[in-house]
């Protein structure tokens, strides 16, 4: 099941249940924007298109499947993968505050 957005507080690595795939808005896993714990066999899931675009600066994948970040430019451009339960990672500087879509690739 999918949990999306996550609450406002303030969070941490931590608040990434075992088995999703995490996208923080601050570095070093600050306030959990999204944690899925599905496939997204529907493609991209845009994260734009509810004003939460353009906002996330680091991500863990505690999931069994590759999760990738994305970028609206008329198009989706792919940004990253993230290898299946890979460590936690603050976006490159090029890609933070990018992502405004993500998928998990089953």
């Amino acid at each position: 099941m999918a949990t999306a957005p996550a609450s406002a507080s303030a969070s941490a690595w931590n608040d990434c249940p075992p088995g999703h795939f995490c996208l923080y808005e601050h570095a070093n896993g600050g306030e959990l924007m999204y944690a899925y714990d599905e496939c997204t066999p529907q493609g991209v899931v845009n994260i734009g298109s509810v004003g939460e675009g353009d906002k996330i600066t680091s991500a863990w994948n505690r999931s069994s499947f590759v999760g990738a970040i994305y970028d609206w430019q008329g198009f989706w451009s792919f940004m990253t993968n993230f290898q299946p339960n890979s460590a936690q990672r603050n976006l490159p500087a090029d890609f933070n505050d990018k992502t405004d879509g993500f998928r998990v690739v089953c």
